[in-house]
């Protein structure tokens, strides 16, 4: 050890590194590329100092790392701002369509017919729940099937003229001990209308 300390005076060790340094870069990446530790030759005498893996007569070995032991962890940093909301996105393209849905239940009307008035009224084919109608002094008496409580009903009377209305009175037409629902018609300024065909529903 005081061998190495009488050779190796600052002076020296100085002059060494620096000339190492401009000299000897490409030794030195040679030998780190393919060893964790960097391998060195210092003379005993003079202390001139060289990368090497074996060491010549007069010559002592020196090895450190190549790199250098991990440091410890630091401590987690303070949370950053929230950075300001981005642009919003295109509109997606339309979806396929949905399948048919099933077909709902029958509706509730319980009758529907179109009548003309007249001796006899006439009904067009089609109808239902309506078993006969009859006009007398410009009013209509529709008659419903039996099962169905005409006084409880509440018709709705339409036509396809449009200044031509129609009353439905349940109940205030009968033939014999049969009720019947009343149809009156009326066109522009109140005036009675008996002869206009008009559409019966009972819901």
């Amino acid at each position: 050890m005081r061998t190495i300390r009488q050779h190796l005076t600052y002076p020296r060790i100085a002059a060494t590194l620096a000339a190492f340094l401009a000299a000897g870069a490409g030794a030195w990446a040679a030998a780190s590329s393919t060893t964790p530790s960097i391998h060195a030759c210092y003379k005993k005498r003079g202390g001139a100092l060289r990368i090497a893996a074996r060491c010549r007569r007069g010559e002592a070995a020196l090895s450190w790392s190549r790199v250098a032991p991990t440091g410890a962890k630091g401590a987690t940093g303070a949370k950053g701002v929230t950075g300001a909301r981005g642009p919003g996105g295109k509109r997606g393209a339309t979806g396929a369509q949905g399948a048919k849905g099933e077909t709902g239940p029958a509706g509730q009307v319980r009758a529907f017919a179109t009548i003309t008035p007249g001796s006899p009224a006439t009904i067009k084919a089609g109808a239902h729940g309506v078993v006969s109608a009859k006009t007398s002094g410009g009013i209509t008496c529709v008659f419903l099937e039996a099962s169905i409580a005409v006084a409880s009903t509440s018709p709705v009377v339409t036509s396809k003229v449009e200044d031509v209305t129609f009353a439905a009175s349940p109940g205030s037409c009968r033939e014999g001990t049969t009720e019947g629902i009343q149809v009156k018609g009326y066109g522009p300024g109140g005036v009675a209308n008996t002869t206009e065909t008009f559409s019966i529903v009972v819901p």
